[in-house]
């Protein structure tokens, strides 16, 4: 048996933000939730899918640049954003599985 999600997508130098609730925003100063996970790592680095899904977008979204999101089953999902570049065969539809390459830092 494997666990449904791996603990980190990339081997990473750092953590470079944590998830916080009550995170002061460093450019508007308020109280702005971070709800998720900021990795520091090389560019060119490849990011790993934390778990089995499909994905849902795989394209510029605002302010994250690149970006793939999965969905994996009904309740979760994952997004991954300011990538490099996107795997070879990465699309919108696609079935991913835990582990397999989707991006780059």
């Amino acid at each position: 048996m494997r666990k449904a999600f791996t603990r980190s997508p990339v081997d990473f130098a750092r953590i470079s933000s944590h998830f916080n609730l009550q995170r002061k925003h460093p450019v508007l100063h308020t109280i702005r939730a971070h709800k998720g996970v900021d990795y520091a790592a090389a560019m060119g680095t490849p990011i790993k899918a934390t778990g089995d899904g499909k994905i849902l977008l795989a394209s510029q979204k605002g302010g994250y640049g690149k970006t793939i999101i999965i969905k994996h089953g009904d309740s979760y999902s994952t997004l991954y954003g300011h990538l490099s570049g996107y795997a070879q065969g990465i699309r919108p539809g696609k079935s991913i599985r835990q582990g397999q390459v989707i991006g780059y830092v």
